[in-house]
């Protein structure tokens, strides 16, 4: 059995083999000179041998990096998804340099023996998953029947769920380099930022501060998280060290913006949201936190109806954006508190502001609709509030020289062209 005590996350079974066809999956030089290779793997992978087998040397320091990583990334994760102000943690970018971590940290250690194969599971079949996507050349995007070739897995709507959170926390990764990249506002207290923003980290919202074509901006976390922990894993290396200087990242997000479009990559997201609009799932096989929170979502379409009038006794006269988006709002907000996977609350904050930590989607709609009583413009203001240009002068945010260097070399005209 290739396994070892030395390794940073207890694998075994399923979890090993598949941690090993991922180390093992072959090179995109491999797949270029034999272009079958990958579905030889995938063969090996699905019958369950890998895993089996003893390890060559070689095969066990890969395990022990690949460990090593996802362990990194699951504590970097669940501190941010337990913290008190997760729209401020997110704006970090993970350290392995122990100094340089919040105080607030949650460790492997923490959780729940349940806990934390939930999670090693999660993130080990996002990165299967990701490999296959990116290398084979004759399987649709995405697609979950690949991991069910597998150790007899079913992915259940709540399975799916657990991979939709891996993604959203790596598109959160993107977006803390998108607003380092952007000269982003690192606020103290959450009164800093506008709704949404001091309850949820807009990714999105950060990719466009970089001024990035606006054909690409909404979608760009999206298609880099698609693939996997090795590409954020690489920009994450390449933009240490040059945190004081927000140019290097924008001028590097700007040319992988620019390569996107042209190789027409950037697209909307792979994956399937398991949640529809109206979910009805009581998704028995998800631990008992997540089906406490499952009640908290609407489920039926009378429920837009009393949602809408909880807009109108919250005095709102306009909303810019549908009782949809809201709903996608509340569970954005669930999958950076990694909803999914906690047995219970315990290691939540007993309070937590400007809502509690799970809120309902009455309370994120009555949150909007004060946010637009209190602002002309609320879109504007938040783009101001994320600024730190903003916040130091008090002036606009596309006056801000980080802004208007990049916008020197890399500007559009109206039909979207560069000049």
């Amino acid at each position: 059995m290739c396994s070892h005590p030395s390794l940073a996350l207890p694998l075994s079974g399923t979890l090993l083999n598949d941690a090993i066809a991922i180390v093992q999956f072959p090179s995109p030089e491999a797949i270029d000179g034999d272009p079958k290779i990958v579905d030889r793997h995938l063969e090996a992978w699905a019958s369950g041998k890998i895993g089996k087998t003893a390890c060559d040397e070689q095969t066990l320091c890969a395990l022990k990096r690949f460990c090593e990583k996802l362990k990194f990334y699951i504590e970097d994760y669940i501190s941010k998804a337990t913290s008190s102000f997760p729209a401020r943690a997110y704006l970090d970018t993970p350290s392995p340099i122990p100094q340089t971590r919040k105080e607030h940290t949650i460790q492997m250690k923490d959780l729940l023996s349940s806990e934390s194969e939930r999670l090693m599971t999660a993130f080990i079949e996002y990165e299967l998953l990701c490999k296959i996507n990116c290398f084979s050349r004759s399987t649709p995007r995405f697609n979950f029947k690949h991991l069910e070739r597998c150790g007899g897995r079913t992915v259940s709507p709540w399975r799916a769920e657990t991979l939709q959170c891996v993604f959203e926390y790596i598109r959160s990764l993107y977006g803390a380099l998108f607003a380092r990249s952007s000269n982003a506002w690192l606020p103290t207290d959450c009164t800093q930022l506008v709704f949404p923003d001091n309850v949820l980290f807009g990714v999105q919202q950060y990719a466009e501060d970089m001024d990035l074509h606006p054909s690409v901006s909404p979608y760009m976390a999206d298609t880099l998280a698609a693939f996997g922990f090795d590409l954020i894993t690489s920009l994450l290396d390449e933009c240490e060290g040059v945190s004081s200087e927000p140019r290097h990242g924008r001028g590097l997000f700007h040319g992988l913006a620019r390569w996107l479009r042209w190789t027409r990559t950037c697209g909307l997201s792979p994956w399937l949201n398991p949640l529809s609009a109206t979910p009805d799932l009581s998704w028995p096989d998800s631990p008992a936190l997540c089906q406490r929170l499952l009640q908290l979502i609407p489920n039926t379409t009378d429920e837009e109806e009393r949602l809408s009038m909880a807009l109108v006794k919250g005095g709102g006269n306009r909303i810019d954006e549908n009782l949809g988006t809201q709903l996608h709002r509340q569970m954005q907000i669930y999958r950076q508190r990694a909803w999914v996977f906690f047995d219970d609350a315990r290691l939540f904050p007993e309070s937590s502001r400007p809502m509690p930590c799970f809120p309902t989607a009455e309370e994120i709609i009555s949150a909007e609709a004060r946010a637009i009583r209190q602002y002309t413009g609320i879109n504007g203001a938040r783009v101001q509030h994320r600024s730190r240009f903003w916040h130091e002068t008090k002036m606009p945010p596309y006056m801000d020289p980080v802004r208007t260097a990049t916008a020197d070399e890399d500007t559009w005209d109206d039909k979207g062209t560069p000049q």
